[in-house]
């Protein structure tokens, strides 16, 4: 596969003695109030419908969206955070403009119990998360301690081993793997394709750096097991999320989930509404599930029977991207389902003084809590 990865990790204004924010926009941060809205000739009434979160999404990666924009509240640039695609100028409002669009006709599909739709040829989207009615704590707390006086069940993680709150733990663990996965190089191919130029008589010149010949005597080696390590570890780690993202979201739903690494399984017991709108973000995601089903199960270990086609699914750049964009829509779905987290850090500082230095020693300390919400 041709090496293209728009991605530009680089936007970092160069300034002296001060901070300049050129992305002042957060995509993920929006927020959404609409009383009525016209269709043809019929006017609808929102009410509760009409309030709502709205999210920026990249339909390549679903990964979130920055933004440079100023007072009149039109985007001059958009980007998506993750594999860096880039629209600006005319290309930049015009896309903004028709997300709004869309988010209108999508308002309209959710007060009307409709699916929402995404344009074909969108490269970005904004993401509904309607308001719902939750389950108050108390009736949570009710529900999960009668699940718990269940008991255990084979093969199954039930409510005796996982109080209320806990599921959001699952949340949390997933949501950290993939903000890990983010800031690894999103290398589009493991063998490097290098930079060339082709000449009108057929020749080429090929490119290179004076680190990649000085930097080890193997150096096409070595730089293909640094795209087979980042490779594999966005594959591993996206499933894995996939696995914690579905077990939490079907807790917190059902109080129950399989005790099962099989992601295309994990995901057919989903709740129906849930697989409706996760295929209404990325309508391939059953088929990437179920090709990719046993990814942390049995490819993980590089057994004889499976090595060759493990190895070669773990290091499938395809599969990788795929899995860790199922792993995003998964994520929005449990937070649409009422899962959430709090993350606390907390410092002590200790400074010592030997001679004419100072030493510094700061210590961080972190306290999680899980939390649910689910749906009345």
């Amino acid at each position: 596969m041709m090496e293209t990865d728009p991605t530009e990790k680089t936007d970092k204004p160069k300034t002296s003695g001060s901070v300049k924010i050129e992305w002042n926009w957060d995509f993920d941060d929006l927020r959404y109030e609409m009383k009525s809205i016209k269709a043809g000739d019929r006017e609808y009434t929102l009410g509760e419908e009409g309030r709502f979160r709205l999210k920026g999404r990249c339909r390549r990666c679903w990964g979130g969206l920055i933004g440079k924009g100023g007072a009149e509240h039109i985007p001059t640039a958009i980007r998506c955070r993750v594999c860096g695609i880039l629209l600006e100028g005319s290309d930049a409002r015009e896309e903004y403009q028709r997300m709004s669009d869309q988010n209108t006709w999508n308002t309209l599909n959710m007060a009307l119990g409709f699916p929402l739709k995404y344009r074909d040829d969108a490269t970005f989207v904004t993401k509904i998360f309607p308001h719902i009615d939750r389950q108050s704590e108390e009736d949570l707390r009710k529900r999960v301690s009668v699940g718990a006086s269940k008991g255990t069940k084979k093969c199954w993680l039930t409510r005796s081993s996982f109080p209320t709150g806990s599921a959001g733990f699952l949340f949390l663990q997933a949501r950290a793997l993939m903000s890990g996965v983010e800031r690894l190089p999103r290398e589009l191919s493991v063998a490097r394709f290098p930079d060339f130029d082709m000449h009108d008589d057929g020749s080429a010149t090929v490119y290179l750096s004076k680190e990649e010949l000085s930097e080890h005597s193997t150096t096409s080696e070595y730089e293909m097991m640094k795209r087979l390590g980042s490779t594999m570890t966005i594959a591993m780690m996206s499933a894995f999320a996939c696995e914690l993202a579905m077990k939490a979201i079907r807790l917190t739903r059902m109080d129950e989930a399989r005790k099962s690494h099989d992601l295309w399984q994990l995901y057919r017991d989903l709740p129906p509404d849930s697989r409706e709108r996760i295929e209404e973000d990325f309508p391939e995601v059953d088929s990437v599930l179920k090709s990719a089903r046993h990814t942390f199960d049995k490819w993980r270990y590089f057994e004889a029977n499976v090595g060759g086609r493990g190895m070669g699914a773990m290091i499938d750049t395809d599969r990788a991207f795929a899995l860790a964009k199922a792993a995003r829509v998964l994520l929005d779905e449990a937070e649409m389902v009422g899962l959430g987290y709090s993350v606390k850090v907390e410092a002590t500082r200790k400074v010592t003084k030997i001679g004419d230095r100072q030493n510094v020693h700061i210590k961080h300390h972190l306290s999680t809590t899980g939390s649910e919400a689910p749906p009345r």
